[in-house]
């Protein structure tokens, strides 16, 4: 497909989608602060139906807007439902700067946090969970879990979707009954996204066009094929520092309406060449490769180790690391694995991840 083409496609599927949008602020905002950038243009240049379109946005004010608005719908739509596994299906939005704010006691944590007014620790160092089988005591056990993890993982710069329970929410009526989340529905939010949701979600025209049916921590999907990614923001540069894959690397701007090539993603696209151009996600770009190698792509044994490096260099003896890292991968999957982490870690000061460790819970999960 021509770079024209895909111009105008990319260009009609934005203007389609911020048609349904409310808030003219955000309306505004989006219009100047919206990347379109990868699987989506590397499909097209390779005459082949996109699966989704993955939008980026080029700073903390346009992330944060799209991030409330669609809490706010998703949230009205969803009212009084219970996700997968009986929680409540409500979803939140967190500002990382508003963490420190409430260490520092300039405000409350209840001013920015879903129902956390009695929670007064501002160190984690000071909690200490004790295991009871009393529901009360589990419940706010629980809790105090969420917010650790909130206050460790969340630095200044990030917009999160917080999720009660199980770390995604989903709208019951846009799922297919008997869809399976597989270790792929996530990786791509850190990647070229094209394939995020894959045979997961069903595309409901009835139920509105471009509406909100899957959240995560980094992204949200709505109906139609549009996939927001609100794990990192800033300019096409900073974006890709964050990709992987060169081959994505090629992006659509709202400011000019144009889409830009880079010549080395055109060249990995022309020889289906899987090169490596460093991540802050190694470890989801080792999972990712396996996608590609499917598809017929090739890759040689020097990318496997510039990714090994950068895992190297990981301290995944760190439970805040390693839940980053795995940010990408089915929470599903981890969710009792890093619960089960904090709570050792809070009955336990001097608890140590190890390898042995981590094995015996990965093959219990994926046997």
């Amino acid at each position: 497909m021509k770079r024209k083409t895909i111009n105008a496609v990319i260009t009609k599927k934005i203007n389609e989608w911020i048609s349904t949008i409310t808030d003219e602020s955000l309306v505004k905002l989006l219009k100047e602060n919206v990347i379109v950038t990868g699987g989506c243009i590397t499909s097209m240049l390779l005459n082949e139906k996109p699966n989704d379109f993955d939008i980026y946005f080029k700073n903390k004010e346009t992330t944060k807007a799209v991030a409330q608005y669609y809490a706010d719908v998703f949230n009205k739509n969803n009212k009084g439902k219970k996700n997968r596994i009986g929680g409540s299906a409500e979803v939140w939005v967190l500002d990382g700067s508003d963490i420190s704010r409430w260490q520092q006691d300039k405000v409350r944590l209840d001013s920015f946090a879903h129902d956390y007014s009695h929670i007064d620790y501002k160190d984690v160092s000071e909690w200490e969970y004790v295991e009871s089988e009393d529901p009360a005591i589990e419940a706010q056990n629980k809790l105090l879990l969420r917010v650790s993890g909130m206050i460790n993982n969340t630095p200044e710069d990030r917009i999160k979707i917080m999720i009660n329970s199980d770390g995604i929410a989903e709208d019951s009526d846009s799922v297919a009954d008997n869809a399976e989340y597989d270790i792929d529905t996530y990786l791509d939010a850190l990647g070229d996204g094209d394939e995020v949701s894959g045979d997961v979600i069903e595309q409901d025209e009835d139920g509105g066009k471009y509406r909100p049916i899957f959240l995560s921590t980094n992204a949200i999907t709505l109906s139609n094929k549009i996939q927001l990614i609100i794990r990192f923001y800033g300019e096409p540069d900073v974006i890709h520092s964050n990709y992987d894959f060169v081959h994505t690397t090629n992006y659509w701007d709202s400011a000019t309406g144009q889409v830009v090539l880079n010549p080395a993603a055109l060249e990995s696209i022309l020889n289906k060449e899987l090169i490596y151009g460093g991540s802050k996600y190694p470890i989801a770009s080792l999972i990712r490769t396996r996608k590609f190698i499917k598809r017929g792509w090739r890759i040689n044994a020097g990318q496997f180790v510039k990714m090994a490096w950068q895992i190297s260099k990981l301290d995944l003896n760190n439970i805040y690391v390693l839940e980053d890292q795995l940010v990408g991968v089915d929470s599903i999957y981890f969710l009792n694995f890093i619960e089960t982490m904090k709570k050792r870690m809070m009955k336990d000061k001097n608890f140590i991840l190890t390898g042995d460790y981590l094995t015996s819970v990965i093959d219990k999960i994926f046997n």
